[in-house]
């Protein structure tokens, strides 16, 4: 084999080595691409997993904030209606007086227990009545009583409150749901007109 030859044959066989080489390579640079791809894929779906758990997590607590605070705003709402319809009620005791109050009167009179009243509170309009049926007891006219009295004794250890007021405040509780159920069916039946 001449010289000539031989360069031939180790240029052949070098840019055959060069092949193999550079398609070894290319095969390698694929396969790492690939697993590149597919590192890329698994991190991306790993962050879409997280982004969306705390997404829920930020929607869910979002929700949860938005159903107290409609909460705290019902309830607010509600004390407020209460308060304006036990004030209205309050404001409204005087047409008790105007319907069969001296039998009223006397119905809350045979409520107290049988003693010896020495201190009767009374509406000033009642003052009157109040000396008929407790003649011994000093007769006390309070304004703030619409109706009904107060007896206690001298001390003031033994104290009845039987006056509408006190009736009203001690009924709220079995009066208030009644009223707003009342109010808001007259809302619907307003509403659907």
């Amino acid at each position: 084999m001449g010289y000539k030859e031989l360069v031939e044959a180790l240029k052949t066989e070098g840019e055959e080595k060069i092949r193999t080489i550079r398609q070894q390579a290319e095969t390698e640079v694929e396969a790492i691409k690939e697993k590149a791809a597919k590192k890329i894929e698994q991190i991306r779906a790993g962050h879409e997993r997280t982004q969306s758990i705390a997404i829920k997590d930020q929607a869910d607590a979002i929700v949860l904030e938005a159903a107290a605070e409609v909460r705290a705003i019902r309830l607010r709402a509600e004390k407020e209606l209460s308060d304006r319809l036990y004030r209205q009620a309050l404001s409204s005791l005087y047409l008790l007086r105007e319907k069969r109050h001296a039998e009223a009167f006397d119905a809350l009179v045979k409520e107290l227990p049988h003693y010896h009243w020495e201190v009767i509170k009374v509406n000033p309009a009642d003052v009157t009545i109040a000396k008929t049926l407790f003649p011994s007891a000093e007769i006390i006219p309070d304004p703030v009583i619409t109706g009904g009295l107060e007896a206690m004794d001298k001390d003031g250890r033994i104290h009845i409150i039987n006056t509408f007021e006190k009736r009203i405040e001690r009924a709220w509780s079995e009066i208030l749901p009644a009223l707003i159920e009342e109010i808001e069916q007259g809302l619907q039946v307003s509403w659907n007109s």
